[in-house]
């Protein structure tokens, strides 16, 4: 921050402070209510695009383009609901009826989805939403990204999902719901004439323009999607919550600005830079605005001006609504010190501690880990066993949208947390204290064994996240020179003192294996924890001998638990596990990685004295005593590999 800004440091840092508290006194005591709402959210978005998807079907008589259409969209909106949840944050204010809301909230997020972002996507050709996730532009888009077959089929979608929001709203069994329609109409009308408005040339735009754009624009929109809650304007966070989009949109011109260029869309750090008007050449003012560069002082202090009228908005609300506008207020305070605003000089900065790692846990849900890590936390993903881009989707968990690949079965979850992200989750080991699948371990280290003595005769064998260590100290009595890696601290600590240097610590996908030459490696209940388990094996398939055995034991996508009990099973944990094998999935992704002649195990009943109540119930439903899937599989012999 510099010259003239300097002053408003002090404000800004106290405001942060007092935000920071709120926010996490406000979480903790309405976390339950918040999560109920995005609750009603998942759902209402979930039956209106099942709904939608079967009326298409029955409309086309299952025409094949229309199904599919409508499938791509059904994807896309699953995965942007996530878009929608600074609502139930709000709506802990409102305090509306969860039937009345999961009705609105459909019907206006749909809507405002369609609009914001769908045919955003279609006239800008935004193939990818930050790196993020493909678009629907993008998953339509078979014919060439520049056919007219690709835009007049991403906007029929559109069209699709706002007369299926709007249609929602027009229920003669829900009059209440007309003011909700009529609201939501209104703003949307605004709102299209602020984006045909965007395509004014550059060089024509002034602040004025810009102000004016984002009033009818970004505001709009805001409101549009907000008259789910309240379609009179009534609440008193109106004020706040019109100022606060408009701050949204200064942190979006920050953060897109090369962007912004690209597409010739106005931006607040271009408009500064020319008192008003642009006109210079866009590789001028790239020059000029190099990310090495500071924001410009105009813009730094309007953005500063922004964030302290919106904390003055916040100190005059009642308590409750106080709570609201703090916590998001919090949030963006964090995005702009991310984006390296109002950042003090070395020279005059005191000494301040390192922030404090993100907060997440193994139940921690998408938006949660949004706020925690920031978007950046989260990467898009294709199928990890056979590399296929076709899916469809399956369902959701924890807010985290779960695929089924088309070609394989492998299921996956996408988007999912960032490497750099997993690897922090797995230095604090994030992992419930009671998983059974280390207790698994336990009950059938000896049968392992067995089975691995009566399939090779080599010795050297290592342990790939040993867990509590059960085999490593059975194996030895079958003649097994054992060597382990973990990620867990905890897990190395406790076994260095019997095994010394031959545990260490290591994080597979990011760490090398710091050892060769094995003859047996076993992975029990790792690969569906690794963001690319192919490139993991393919390193493994390189520290085996010739020969070389693979023992891998996977959560079961075929097992009886999932068929029973779907995506509740405790398997199913975005943020823990990232893939879900089949035994089809598990076989293509062994044999891409070099592995033949794979083994499926049949793990034998044990006792029933020794048998968990979970295992006693499975066979009484008709299932095995095992949910995992358990597989050998070979590295082949010298001269043939």
């Amino acid at each position: 921050m510099t010259g003239a800004h300097r002053e408003t440091w002090p404000a800004l840092a106290a405001l942060r402070e007092e935000s920071r508290r709120v926010a996490a006194s406000f979480l903790a005591e309405h976390h339950g209510a918040i999560e109920t709402y995005r609750a009603q959210i998942s759902a209402g978005i979930d039956a209106a695009l099942a709904r939608m998807r079967e009326d298409v079907a029955g409309i086309s008589a299952e025409n094949p383009v229309a199904v599919r259409l409508a499938a791509q969209s059904s994807e896309y909106v699953s995965w942007m609901q996530w878009s929608l949840w600074d609502l139930p944050v709000f709506a802990v204010a409102a305090r509306p009826l969860p039937d009345a809301f999961r009705r609105a909230v459909t019907a206006c997020g749909l809507v405002h989805i369609a609009i914001t972002r769908v045919f955003d996507d279609v006239i800008d050709q935004h193939f990818s939403y930050k790196g993020r996730h493909d678009t629907l532009l993008a998953a339509v888009s078979e014919g060439g990204p520049n056919s007219q077959k690709v835009v007049g089929l991403s906007i029929l979608a559109g069209l699709l999902l706002c007369f299926e929001g709007l249609t929602r709203l027009t229920d003669p069994d829900h009059p209440e719901d007309a003011p909700t329609l009529r609201a939501l109409v209104a703003s949307l009308r605004r709102t299209v004439v602020g984006a045909i408005m965007e395509y004014t040339d550059l060089h024509e735009w002034s602040l004025a323009d810009y102000d004016r754009v984002v009033r009818l624009k970004n505001v709009e929109s805001w409101r549009a999607l907000h008259a789910a809650l309240d379609p009179g304007w009534t609440s008193p966070l109106w004020p706040f919550l019109e100022t606060y989009a408009a701050l949204a949109q200064y942190l979006n011109d920050v953060q897109d600005l090369e962007e912004d260029l690209r597409w010739g869309q106005p931006n607040l750090l271009v408009l500064s830079r020319s008192n008003g008007h642009s006109d210079r050449r866009e590789d001028e003012v790239l020059a000029e605005l190099a990310p090495s560069r500071p924001v410009p002082p105009m813009v730094e202090r309007r953005i500063a001006d922004t964030f302290l009228d919106l904390g003055a908005l916040a100190a005059r609300l009642p308590a409750l609504e106080r709570g609201v506008a703090l916590t998001k207020l919090s949030e963006s305070l964090e995005i702009a010190h991310r984006l390296g605003l109002f950042a003090v000089p070395a020279e005059e900065a005191a000494p301040r501690p390192a922030p404090p790692p993100a907060r997440l846990f193994w139940y921690s849900e998408l938006q949660h880990v949004i706020e925690e890590a920031g978007p950046a936390a989260l990467v898009h993903g294709g199928c990890a066993a056979c590399g296929a881009s076709e899916r469809r989707p399956l369902f959701q968990k924890q807010g985290f949208a779960y695929h089924r690949c088309a070609a394989c079965s492998h299921v996956y979850v996408s988007p999912r947390i960032s490497g750099e992200v997993q690897a922090g989750l797995l230095e604090a080991d994030v992992s419930p204290s009671d998983d059974r699948y280390l207790e698994a371990q336990r009950m059938y280290a000896e049968v392992i064994c067995e089975w691995l003595r009566v399939r090779t005769s080599g010795a050297r064998l290592l342990d790939l996240g040993f867990g509590r260590g059960y085999l490593m100290r059975v194996a030895p009595a079958y003649g097994f020179e054992v060597y382990g890696l973990d990620s867990s601290h905890a897990h190395v600590d406790r076994l260095t003192l019997e095994f010394g240097d031959r545990v260490a610590r290591c994080v597979l996908g990011r760490d090398p294996v710091p050892w060769n030459a094995f003859d047996v490696v076993v992975m029990s209940h790792v690969l569906e924890h690794l963001a690319d388990p192919r490139a993991v094996l393919s390193e493994i398939a390189g520290v085996l001998n010739p020969g070389g055995l693979l023992y891998v034991a996977v959560p079961d996508m075929g097992s009886m638990h999932f068929k029973i009990l779907g995506k509740h099973w405790e398997a199913i944990n975005p943020v823990v596990h990232l893939q879900y094998f089949t035994d089809a999935s598990l076989s293509t992704l062994l044999a891409r990685c070099g592995f033949e002649e794979p083994e499926r195990l049949r793990l034998p009943a044990l006792p029933d004295e020794m048998s968990p109540r979970w295992m006693r119930l499975m066979r009484q439903l008709g299932g095995g005593d095992s949910d995992q899937l358990t597989v050998l599989a070979r590295i082949p012999e010298a001269g043939r590999r």
